[in-house]
């Protein structure tokens, strides 16, 4: 079994640097976000904690919990960064007089495509599935725009549209796809960099804690793409002619040839399969979560023992009440305070139960319909005689409501 290797530009002594660099860089950085990613018990968290206390006088608290950017992840970078730097000084030193690096850059590509492609397919399906970006949720559609944080803003931007999602991810997969061959590695390379420029666009923009990651899976597909760069600059800028890439087969024997496309195939199945069953339970979960649909009730009356609970009392006056399809509610008081109950109703009997999600709180109603959609509700808690009338408002949310229309005779922007 025979391994061919293709041979590469020539080797100058700084783009030989440039490579020990960034191989022992990536081949640490990648590792290390997958374990922390995965696995509680990363063998970085010692040795981020000893040098933050001894090396930069900080002590670390706060591990990687969804954030990608506390001071744990910018230690983590510093420490890296510095034995990249050291070893690329020794391996310099001692490897001075060898001409080209052509064999190790072969399999060190075939390395960061696999890992570039399989993160590009986990955000990609993540969106297929909706889960990164899931649909609005009612407290959040009750939530004063200005109270939104950036991160809020995107994510409820993202939220909205079905569609943008399915785009978007659409687009990774494709990617993602595409870097697991070598005759479209360039043309995935490319698609992830102009992917991740405007992924890391958006994370600057909008205080999305994944900077730091965003950013390096940019200079992943830079690295993949760079053996290309003077191709690239011959073709797109300089409008010469470019000769073709001389792509020959990993291994020569036909035995080896088949074992080594079966091999493959099945990594890559196992791959998508793993994110596919990963994306329908999500998926599942998350539509138990934040339902697309919901009714919507606003409070017009509120009464404690047959005395009106004032505006004033933020915290006590109910102001809406959102029903959900899955068994909950969500009570609104005056404060904007939007809170998950759990919710029956008996339409035969015309009752009516709300629980707090600790079961310690308790409304029992018997209801009443009117025909203008008013809902009068009396019942019980504790003590207490509770009144309250409602009335159901289905135009509650124009985000929801608007749709799509392909004409439009004036810009309908509010």
């Amino acid at each position: 079994m025979e391994t061919v290797i293709p041979v590469q530009a020539s080797w100058t002594s700084g783009t030989k640097i440039l490579f020990r660099f960034f191989f022992v860089y990536l081949l640490c950085y990648a590792p290390a976000s997958w374990w922390v990613e995965f696995s509680p018990f990363s063998p970085w968290n010692a040795v981020v904690v000893f040098v933050g206390h001894h090396i930069f006088n900080i002590d670390i608290t706060v591990m990687p919990n969804g954030s990608g950017d506390t001071t744990w992840n910018y230690v983590q970078l510093a420490v890296i960064g510095s034995i990249s730097v050291l070893a690329t000084v020794v391996w310099t030193v001692i490897d001075r007089k060898r001409t080209d690096y052509d064999k190790l850059l072969f399999w060190f590509l075939i390395f960061l495509r696999y890992f570039l492609a399989y993160m590009m397919l986990v955000y990609g399906f993540a969106k297929v599935f909706k889960t990164q970006f899931p649909y609005l949720s009612v407290e959040r559609l009750a939530t004063p725009l200005g109270r939104f944080s950036p991160m809020g803003l995107l994510w409820t931007f993202m939220g909205y549209s079905k569609t943008y999602n399915l785009f978007t991810g659409g687009a990774e997969i494709l990617a993602g796809t595409l870097l697991f061959f070598r005759r479209t590695t360039l043309l995935g390379a490319v698609m992830s960099i102009l992917i991740m420029v405007n992924i890391l666009m958006l994370n600057l923009s909008y205080d999305v804690p994944v900077k730091l990651f965003s950013a390096h899976l940019l200079v992943v597909a830079a690295v993949i793409a760079a053996p290309q760069f003077k191709r690239m600059i011959s073709f797109f800028i300089l409008n010469k002619p470019t000769a073709t890439e001389n792509i020959r087969p990993v291994f020569t024997r036909p035995k080896a040839r088949l074992f080594h496309g079966i091999g493959k195939a099945i990594v890559i199945l196992l791959i998508v399969g793993q994110l596919v069953v990963t994306g329908f339970k999500r998926e599942a979960e998350i539509a138990a979560l934040f339902p697309e649909r919901f009714d919507v009730y606003e409070i017009i009356d509120h009464k404690t023992n047959g005395i009106a609970v004032p505006e004033e009392s933020e915290t006590l006056r109910w102001k809406k009440l959102y029903v959900l399809p899955n068994g909950k509610c969500s009570l609104v008081y005056m404060d904007g305070a939007a809170i998950r109950w759990n919710f029956a109703a008996d339409t035969a009997a015309r009752t009516m139960r709300l629980s707090s999600p600790d079961s310690g709180t308790v409304y029992h109603f018997q209801y009443a319909v009117a025909s203008d959609n008013l809902y009068n509700l009396k019942g019980k808690l504790n003590e207490d005689s509770i009144q309250v009338a409602m009335r159901r408002n289905s135009d509650e949310f124009l985000l929801l409501n608007r749709g799509f229309h392909w004409i439009n005779e004036y810009p309908f922007n509010r």
